[in-house]
């Protein structure tokens, strides 16, 4: 009995870490895989300055999930691409978090 009440617990800890481990895989796959494509693209808009890193969160041929992180980590921005006239064109955007206080959401995987 004790070596099953054991084993539950052993999975209830390590299932939400295994999930978290592989959404953090996923999107360092993706942005070493397709990152340089988006290296850029963030000065679509105008009031995004000084990207000092950024994270491919989704892709696919048609539309694209990016993260970016503003030097001194001023904001974190998600930005929703779409690939339309062989371009990427941004279509969305979300200011995740800013040092400010103006915006202070979450974003799976947890990136910082």
């Amino acid at each position: 009995m004790k070596r099953i009440v054991r084993l539950v617990i052993v999975i209830l800890i390590a299932a939400p870490l295994a999930l978290w481990a592989g959404a953090l895989a996923k999107t360092e796959y993706l942005t070493y895989r397709y990152g340089t494509l988006f290296a850029e693209e963030y000065k679509q808009c105008t009031m995004v300055y000084d990207v000092v890193r950024y994270k491919v969160l989704e892709y696919s041929e048609e539309n694209a999930r990016v993260y970016y992180v503003e030097k001194d980590r001023i904001a974190g921005h998600e930005f929703t691409f779409v690939y339309s006239d062989n371009k990427w064109v941004m279509t969305r955007w979300n200011t995740i978090w800013a040092k400010p206080g103006s915006a202070d959401e979450f974003i799976w995987p947890y990136i910082r």
